[in-house]
């Protein structure tokens, strides 16, 4: 073979080897970067999630309002107004008045709110005479409640609230013998104030106001008694100050702990 034809040759086969590489190199690259980009969708879709994870984690902020000493001649009006914003709420309820006034009870349970006890009397010098006085009492609104409603009450509400100079001597084993009973008991964070005094729609809004937005989960103390029109005159005007700040609104059970003072 000549020299020539051998250069030849040789330059042939040198090229088809720097060919080959190069299209080796070329389909590297290719993958390569089919790869990156996988990484980088890939990271892309995690921080998507990751972002609507957290957004998730940031859930809606839940209120609870709450109603002593009903069922009253106002309740009804109280009720007309939470059914017409679809609202549920959790009343403590005065055995006396359960008995006088059944058919406002059982409206309040058919259309979903909650039952509390508040004590049969709420006559301080009965109920918290002794702590086998308060118990007793507790137990003949929860017996009215279950034999005329079929309604076993998760919560009881010490009136003046669990931290009352009355029960002192006997709080911690109420609450034990109660607890016995699967029951709890619930304070509040926030307070109406439209039991004390002479309450108007603008004291009762500044005062919810007051403490609103600076507790989570806010119980929202109220009042359904005859005497409290302040109280149902300015119930739309309470609701809608936290609906405009996107609260949904629960009963007491379906809060994560139960309302206790200084928690």
């Amino acid at each position: 073979m000549g020299k020539r034809k051998k250069e030849v040759i040789f330059l042939g086969v040198v090229v088809i080897t720097l060919l080959a590489m190069l299209g080796i190199q070329q389909r590297q690259m290719k993958q390569y970067t089919e790869v990156l980009g996988r990484n980088v969708e890939n990271t892309s879709n995690t921080a998507a999630a990751a972002s609507g994870s957290a957004a998730g984690a940031k859930r809606q902020p839940v209120v609870y309002l709450t109603f002593d000493d009903g069922p009253s001649s106002l309740t009804e009006k109280y009720l007309d107004i939470l059914k017409k914003h679809k609202i549920h709420a959790t009343f403590f309820l005065i055995g006396q008045q359960v008995e006088e006034m059944p058919e406002i009870v059982e409206r309040e349970l058919k259309e979903g709110h909650e039952i509390g006890v508040h004590t049969y009397t709420h006559e301080s010098c009965e109920i918290y005479a002794s702590c086998q006085a308060y118990y007793e009492d507790v137990n003949k609104v929860r017996e009215v409640l279950e034999k005329r409603f079929d309604y076993k009450p998760q919560l009881w509400r010490f009136p003046w609230g669990s931290a009352n100079c009355y029960i002192h001597s006997y709080k911690e084993e109420i609450i034990q013998r109660l607890g016995e009973q699967n029951m709890e008991y619930a304070d509040w964070n926030v307070s109406a104030e439209d039991s004390v005094g002479s309450p108007t729609v603008d004291s009762i809004l500044r005062n919810v106001k007051k403490d609103a937005f600076r507790v989570k989960d806010p119980v929202v103390l109220m009042h359904d008694s005859g005497s409290n029109q302040a109280t149902l005159d300015s119930l739309e005007a309470v609701i809608t100050l936290f609906e405009e700040q996107g609260y949904r609104f629960e009963t007491m059970s379906q809060r994560e702990n139960c309302c206790h003072f200084g928690q």
